[in-house]
């Protein structure tokens, strides 16, 4: 069946025939040009479609739910290609303290400090907040579902076997439990986030395995919680506005 249809010698042109019996161009335009063959069109039942063929250039109606090549015609190319474009609008970044990262959720730059396993270096609550102020900013706040996913997903997950303290990161609410209102941020920024009651007021950290078995510092379940200020963590998250 292929062989019959597909070939080189007669191809579908843009020309049909309208319910009123007259022929046009595909368009519904009436014809300025024909060229049929001698006895064409056929006034045969669904040949309402034509034909060019190739050898002589004539044309013939056909039917037209068979398959063949076709004839297409694209509008001219322009005459000039515009070969310059308008400059780009770019807005850049807010530039952060080096080693800060920039968040264009809150527009803050955020940093971790990482502990020091050759050192052991670990921090109050109080000198972890230091640190963050001789940077310029303060123990990060939290404000909205969206920072906390992006504060909690910026903390690495140590591989170490239990959840060590010199693992727990410090954040900045100071004598709080969790709740709306409760304690305050070192940053003055109001307590206007919920992470849920965290059993019992304290201090901000991570992460602490939720059923005490002593999960990897790998593991998805630990979370927020609230400790006591005299405790020292191995790391810490600041939090400050852009230089510019």
């Amino acid at each position: 069946m292929a062989s019959i249809y597909f070939n080189a010698t007669q191809q579908w042109i843009g020309v049909q025939k309208l319910a009123n019996g007259s022929w046009s161009y595909q368009d519904h335009s009436a014809l300025t040009y024909r060229n049929w063959a001698p006895d064409e069109p056929r006034n045969a039942s669904g040949y309402n479609c034509a034909l060019m063929t190739t050898e002589n250039l004539r044309w013939s109606a056909a039917d037209c739910s068979q398959p063949r090549p076709c004839f297409c015609v694209l509008p001219p190319l322009p005459t000039t290609i515009q070969t310059t474009l308008p400059p780009l609008k770019t807005t850049p970044l807010p530039f952060c303290t080096p080693g800060y990262q920039y968040f264009d959720g809150t527009g803050y730059c955020y940093y971790i400090r990482p502990y020091d396993v050759i050192m052991g270096t670990v921090y109050s609550f109080s000198e972890a907040e230091s640190y963050c102020r001789e940077d310029g900013g303060h123990l990060a706040s939290v404000h909205s579902a969206h920072e906390d996913d992006y504060v909690y997903n910026m903390t690495p997950r140590d591989e170490v076997s239990k959840c060590a303290e010199n693992h727990y990161v410090w954040l900045g609410l100071d004598n709080g439990d969790g709740n709306v209102g409760s304690g305050r941020w070192t940053d003055g920024t109001p307590v206007d986030y919920s992470f849920g009651y965290l059993g019992g007021t304290g201090y901000l950290g991570i992460p602490k395995a939720s059923t005490y078995s002593g999960e990897a510092c790998s593991s998805k379940v630990y979370d927020w919680y609230s400790t006591w200020v005299n405790h020292k963590f191995g790391r810490f998250i600041c939090k400050q506005r852009p230089l510019s």
